[in-house]
């Protein structure tokens, strides 16, 4: 059974519409880890929301949502900083993406979306590479599959 302590740094990646917040949110509650959500940090543009999650996580435990992840996770390898100890990669399907966009009120630019998630394969690649320097677990999946996962497991903070 894996523990959550309070020094695990999560990042929970993937489009919009996949899951991100409540995957984070089904991880807080049983780690009591504090959830860093990156939209709210973009009104400000990509770049400074990115620098903004980096000075607000510190060095204790936490868990970062939202699409700032994947420049996230890119930015700590270039600086060379430990990688996250956990990341949660969710897929979504345009049908998805599409339904999430809807319920906030908001038209969906799907080309778009699928441009930036392929913009940051590379990263992923590089975290996935057997050198030591990938984060002690990798999830991929839909977020329904992924929550199951999370309770049947009963990940909590040790």
């Amino acid at each position: 059974m894996l523990h959550l302590t309070e020094e695990t740094k999560v990042v929970v990646i993937g489009p919009p519409g996949s899951g991100k917040t409540h995957v984070a949110t089904v991880l807080a509650e049983s780690s009591e880890l504090p959830i860093y959500s990156t939209d709210k940090f973009l009104c400000n543009g990509h770049v400074e929301a990115l620098y903004t999650v980096m000075n607000s996580v510190g060095d204790t435990g936490w868990i970062v949502e939202g699409m700032i992840g994947y420049r996230l996770l890119r930015k700590m390898k270039e600086l060379e900083l430990d990688p996250p100890d956990i990341v949660i990669e969710l897929v979504a399907t345009d049908d998805m993406i599409e339904k999430s966009y809807a319920t906030r009120g908001k038209v969906v630019n799907i080309k778009r979306i699928r441009t930036f998630c392929k913009a940051h394969e590379k990263v992923l690649v590089d975290y996935s590479r057997l050198d030591g320097e990938e984060p002690a677990i990798w999830i991929h999946g839909e977020s329904r599959n992924v929550t199951k996962l999370l309770i049947a497991k009963n990940w909590h903070q040790a």
